[in-house]
């Protein structure tokens, strides 16, 4: 599919073939191919919808690239409005970021960015940065996910297990990481909440893991329910990870 096909159908949002017109966008080798994309943002400037997901394409494509585009959109309007300065000057506290593809640009250093909002009183703003470490493929982010698996809140514990697996798909999972995530997402198998367990399970089925699901369900000490979602993703039975962008493969 050529670049110009696919810009086309990138606005037919409601097209089967959406992802697939995304993805060739983020895949193409056809020479020119950024050229294209930029002369079609900058057409398109004023629509939210258009711009995060070009950026986010163009981020796919060259992550070692000048971020200042990315900066000149973000925040933007749907009629071209001003940016939401705050947000602008702090990108990282926005739910938005990974649509625009920030957490993917290294010359932003996203995981020194998103790393203070671990630590934040806001469980809306853990979360942010939860998603965004596991969206920079940094094997530097499986740390500090560790540390959050503990969580008072059921949804960033949830957040951190997505983020964990995202991780994985990029092989950012350095060796010294296995331990704590492991022991923290075994904990996670106890807690009350089904989406938390399940979540967990899903985790601990990734090959990296799986040795300690398999010895956590042959102990024989879980729950029922928790028993169930191990048995399950023994089976590759998981639950899907939420879509973060249009262009992501779930």
């Amino acid at each position: 599919m050529n670049v110009d096909v696919a810009l086309a159908g990138l606005l037919d949002w409601k097209s089967p073939r959406h992802l697939e017109h995304v993805r060739a966008l983020v895949e193409s080798e056809e020479p020119g191919a950024d050229g294209l994309i930029e002369a079609f943002l900058g057409q398109h400037d004023a629509s939210m919808q258009v711009t995060s997901v070009l950026c986010r394409v163009l981020a796919e494509r060259d992550r070692d690239r000048d971020p200042s585009y990315v900066l000149k959109f973000f925040g933007k309007g749907r009629k071209g409005d001003p940016a939401d300065w705050p947000l602008r000057r702090n990108p990282y506290r926005s739910p938005m970021s990974s649509a625009y593809g920030i957490p993917r640009l290294r010359r932003l250093k996203p995981v020194e960015n998103l790393a203070p909002g671990l630590k934040s009183w806001s469980a809306h703003r853990r979360s942010i940065s939860v998603l965004g470490l596991g969206d920079t493929g940094e094997p530097a982010a499986a740390a500090l996910l560790a540390g959050r698996l503990a969580d008072r809140h059921p949804k960033i514990r949830i957040a951190v297990a997505s983020s964990v697996r995202r991780l994985d798909r990029q092989g950012a999972l350095p060796a010294e990481s296995l331990g704590p995530l492991g022991d923290g997402l075994v904990s996670c198998l106890s807690h009350r909440e089904e989406a938390v367990v399940r979540n967990a399970a899903a985790a601990l089925a990734l090959p990296a893991l799986r040795e300690r699901l398999v010895e956590v369900s042959r102990a024989g000490e879980l729950s029922p329910v928790a028993q169930s979602a191990v048995d399950d993703a023994l089976k590759g039975d998981v639950v899907p990870l939420n879509q973060i962008w249009p262009g992501e493969v779930v």
